[in-house]
């Protein structure tokens, strides 16, 4: 009788919350609070308002295989 092959199951990747100001990141430590979301907020990728420097973060994240969620109004990306 051959051996049977364990399968794991991935854990789901936890996102990583990348905005263009500071209000945002407010904002989402908020909502992460009331609707108890699985999301990382860390103060270093918010405040920049340049979309250059939004890439390289979102590079700098997905280069280390996560997950990234970008937020940012509309004028930033003119």
């Amino acid at each position: 009788m051959a051996r049977r092959i364990g399968t794991r199951q991935k854990r789901s990747e936890i996102p990583t919350l990348i905005g263009a100001g500071l209000t945002e990141k407010w904002y989402f430590s908020h909502l992460q609070v009331l609707y108890n979301l699985s999301l990382k907020i860390k103060p270093r990728y918010f405040g920049e308002e340049c979309i250059f420097t939004l890439e390289k973060l979102i590079k700098q994240v997905l280069d280390n295989d996560g997950l990234a969620i970008v937020v940012f109004d509309a004028d930033v990306s003119t």
